[in-house]
């Protein structure tokens, strides 16, 4: 639920007023298409405190008949100024 809250950007870098809490990734196998990834991310950020969420990879895998989706990007947390 905190996850919708967090601003979600792809490949680009986060804004000078944001500052990097620290780089998160998807785990265990994956998740079934992108939504799953970007939500999983955007999760993350939120567990730790953060509310921007800059997704760097989002790779697809395929194995025995069975394809997922796994990510990587960075969390941020606006620098109150």
């Amino acid at each position: 639920e905190n996850g919708k809250k967090v601003q979600l950007l792809m490949k680009e870098e986060a804004p000078k007023e944001y500052q990097l809490i620290d780089d998160i990734a998807t785990s265990g196998i994956g998740e079934a298409d992108i939504i799953g990834v970007k939500n999983n991310l955007r999760n993350k950020t939120a567990e730790l405190g953060g509310d921007l969420v800059v997704v760097d990879t989002i790779e697809m895998h395929s194995e025995d008949g069975r394809t997922w989706y796994t990510g990587n990007g960075r969390a941020y947390t606006r620098i109150k100024i």
